[in-house]
């Protein structure tokens, strides 16, 4: 099983453009934005099948994600940084600021709901 990849993306005062530095690569999948109020977690599933990127537009917060065969957990602000959870790995975004945090998603594979499964992700 693979492990989490986290790559810093450019930042600029310029934020045309910004949304290309994100995505690391055309949409297979599907793209959503997943919003937490602050003090709020979103996500607490996991994937067997697929996996997805996640990046904040803004806001500050937090993903964490744990393999459920290993109990490997891996914590990851987001900020500034585009991270990869591969399928099999259980996850959940964190808000760690004072305003709303929004995260955009790009999932390796069109939404398929069976592939889906509640898994509580402990809070940082």
């Amino acid at each position: 099983m693979s492990t989490l990849q986290i790559e810093p993306i450019a930042q600029h005062a310029d934020a045309r453009g910004e949304l290309l530095k994100i995505l690391p690569r055309a949409c297979q999948g599907e793209i959503y934005l997943v919003k937490a109020r602050p003090g709020a977690s979103r996500g607490h599933h996991v994937h067997h099948n697929s996996g997805e990127w996640f990046a904040a537009i803004s806001g500050r917060g937090i993903l964490r994600a744990i393999c459920p065969e290993s109990q490997e957990v891996r914590e990851v602000p987001l900020h500034g940084v585009r991270v990869y959870v591969p399928a099999g790995w259980a996850h959940a975004i964190f808000n760690t600021g004072e305003t709303d945090l929004v995260v955009i998603a790009l999932a390796d594979a069109p939404y398929n709901p069976e592939d889906s499964h509640p898994h509580t992700v402990p809070a940082p």
